[in-house]
């Protein structure tokens, strides 16, 4: 016998949302970490510093900025996150995802932003 109807489409949705979202944070991570190096080696190249390894250890200081960020701000989100659940605030399967992709991509703006300055 198969269940079908609205109630099992919904669990199916929101198995197939968790998964891809997992996928996304697996992979726009370390990709974000990638470019975000190339966008400081570069920044040694354009006539900016003269002294290459200073600006490579400034580099890798500044790639620190998001690995520090990144884990502290989903950490905070997700707790406010969890007490507004435990009050009683309909919070919807695909929300702890969502903040998690927005914290990333806030945290490297914000290191690029550092970097313009």
């Amino acid at each position: 016998v198969l269940v079908g109807g609205d109630a099992r489409l919904r669990i199916d949705t929101q198995q197939a949302t968790q998964q891809d979202f997992h996928r996304v944070d697996l992979v726009s991570m370390p990709l974000a970490m990638v470019a975000l190096f190339f966008f400081l080696a570069s920044q040694a190249h354009t006539g900016r510093a003269r002294d290459l390894p200073r600006v490579f250890s400034a580099s890798l200081r500044l790639l620190l900025v998001p690995l520090i960020c990144i884990p502290v701000s989903i950490s905070v989100s997700l707790g406010i996150i969890r007490l507004a659940a435990l009050a009683g605030l309909p919070i919807q399967f695909v929300v702890p995802a969502l903040v998690c992709c927005t914290v990333v991509a806030i945290s490297i703006d914000y290191c690029l932003f550092l970097l313009a300055a």
